[in-house]
């Protein structure tokens, strides 16, 4: 039913943002961080991350803060940002994007 004509008639692709686009949507996530994470650097690590990938990061990070809280509104530290990178990848992006 989403293939049928008149559904979605173009596909649009959307590269992945830059660093300072990364930092960006990383600061705009609900996440509480604590003092000790540097949103930069981790956008400086993070390169290939969609803004997805980006959330997703630090929801996973947060799901590390609350496991160590118990459940509490823990703050997320620079320790559970690094958890959280140890596991994450970037989407899967088309390299022929990077000739257009």
């Amino acid at each position: 039913a989403l293939l049928r004509p008149g559904r979605f008639d173009r596909l649009l692709r959307v590269r992945a943002p830059d660093a300072a686009g990364r930092e960006a949507v990383l600061r705009a996530c609900r996440v509480p961080l604590a003092g000790d994470v540097d949103v930069a650097a981790v956008a400086a690590r993070t390169h290939g991350f969609t803004g997805a990938d980006l959330a997703a990061l630090l929801q996973e990070a947060a799901l590390r803060a609350a496991e160590e809280g118990e459940g509490g509104a823990e703050a997320v530290t620079s320790a559970h940002v690094e958890e959280a990178l140890v596991r994450a990848r970037p989407t899967p992006i088309d390299p022929a994007l990077d000739a257009i």
